[in-house]
């Protein structure tokens, strides 16, 4: 199975991690190899994430990872990663951009 990032989530993830580094630079760099060991999980079980509340699509699933949820579409033979989002923040329809 593939995995591709949407730029929007390649984005998130640069912001984030920059965001860490303002206090470390090693917790950033350990934080985003996480990130990438999490994702890189889905190739082998593409479901393990759960359906995305409040959005009535079964192709859209999510990952909770610390305080992000990392949301991706299932697609016939790929995952898109489309971002990495903040727990705390409502998630609407205009945040993927899919």
């Amino acid at each position: 199975m593939k995995i591709t990032w949407s730029e929007t989530a390649i984005i998130r993830a640069d912001d984030i991690s920059n965001f860490i580094a303002e206090d470390s630079v090693n917790e950033a760099t350990k934080w985003l190899i996480q990130l990438f060991i999490e994702v890189e999980r889905l190739k082998i079980f593409p479901e393990f994430g759960r359906l995305v509340p409040g959005f009535n699509d079964e192709y859209l699933r999510e990952i909770i990872f610390g305080n992000y949820r990392i949301i991706y579409e299932l697609k016939k033979n790929a995952i898109e990663v489309l971002t990495i989002w903040h727990s705390r923040k409502l998630l609407n329809k205009e945040s993927l951009k899919r």
